[in-house]
């Protein structure tokens, strides 16, 4: 807690600063811009704190056993401790009534932990904790607006969002995965990237130095990718190579909140705080593909077990964020 309350301050400190001798400028200039005019373009730069949570559950009934994994499994996966840093950019339009305006974010890659209650190896009946590898997220939005009132904008946009992270060093509460490991050389590891693409409509609504805008998408689309592999080690000359992959694409409900206040608002520069925070809920069926190959030295590569499967599955993702925003017109 002190780490996140440290890193809240600094960027405001950092921002405040900037806006002293941004408002100082705006007193000396002979350039300010009339914001009244009918033409507006800005551009603003963002940096904050980002919350993730992240829920698959793919209920599967366990299948026969292959040579460690099952050959269908339950998975039953949560995304912990995502906190991450991250930055974007933005420009935006106005003429007259209408407007438009395209932004992008990344945050930094970290490590974290993901959960699974359920993965292949042990079918569900035992828990397995993963390093979270490599963590990253990004996301491009863009959108159109047409003022309904002084105080009232009606939105339509397009967002692509794109989240990744590697799995590793499972650590299952009996201790075999990593005993496996240290005896025989066996290796187990996963992958997890989530794709989104949303078109939305909204409303956004701004007053004395406060704005807002909610955002809803019933379209919302996924595109799910979490393999899983794992090598045993049956000899030196020998080594079956199981995958695991749950693919997932479906369309679900999307809705995004944001607010921002305005620390500091002059003709050229403004200095704003902002929050968002953005729920998904996606239900459809997910679909399970197994198959085992053996590679052994002076042989033919040669599949030994393949298997399909598909259940009705669940995907959830809360993200929450506050930052500082420093924005800039042009014209």
């Amino acid at each position: 807690m002190r780490r996140l309350w440290a890193g809240l301050l600094a960027p405001m400190l950092v921002v405040l600063l900037t806006c002293v001798p941004a408002r100082a400028l705006e007193k000396k200039t002979s350039l300010a811009k009339d914001n009244s005019s009918n033409f507006t373009w800005s551009i603003y730069g963002e940096t904050g704190i980002q919350h993730t949570d992240l829920h698959f559950n793919a209920p599967f009934v366990a299948g026969i056993v292959g040579a460690e994994l099952f050959t269908s499994s339950p998975l039953n996966l949560e995304l912990h401790n995502a906190d991450a840093w991250f930055g974007g950019i933005g420009t935006a339009i106005k003429i007259g009534r209408f407007s438009v305006f395209a932004e992008g974010k990344t945050t930094m890659p970290r490590e974290t932990s993901v959960g699974t209650d359920a993965e292949p190896f042990w079918g569900g009946t035992n828990p397995v904790i993963w390093n979270g590898n490599r963590l990253n997220w990004w996301a491009v939005n863009g959108g159109a607006g047409v003022d309904i009132t002084s105080r009232f904008t009606i939105q339509a946009g397009l967002k692509f969002e794109r989240l990744s992270l590697g799995l590793s060093n499972p650590m299952d509460s009996q201790g075999m995965i990593p005993t496996f490991h240290a005896t025989f050389g066996d290796t187990y590891s996963g992958d997890l990237v989530s794709k989104l693409l949303i078109p939305w409509v909204g409303v956004r609504a701004q007053a004395a130095g406060l704005s807002g805008s909610v955002r809803f998408s019933p379209l919302a689309h996924v595109n799910l990718q979490i393999p899983f592999t794992y090598a045993t080690v049956f000899s030196a000359t020998q080594t079956v190579v199981e995958s695991e992959n749950y693919a997932f694409e479906n369309r679900g409900m999307w809705l995004e909140a944001n607010l921002a206040y305005d620390l500091y608002k002059g003709p050229s520069w403004t200095c704003s705080l902002w929050a968002q925070a953005n729920w998904l809920w996606i239900h459809g069926d997910a679909l399970n593909t197994y198959q085992a190959v053996n590679y052994q030295t002076g042989s033919p590569v040669t599949v030994l077990l393949t298997n399909t499967m598909s259940v009705a599955s669940s995907y959830y993702t809360g993200t929450y964020g506050i930052g500082l925003r420093i924005g800039y017109n042009l014209f």
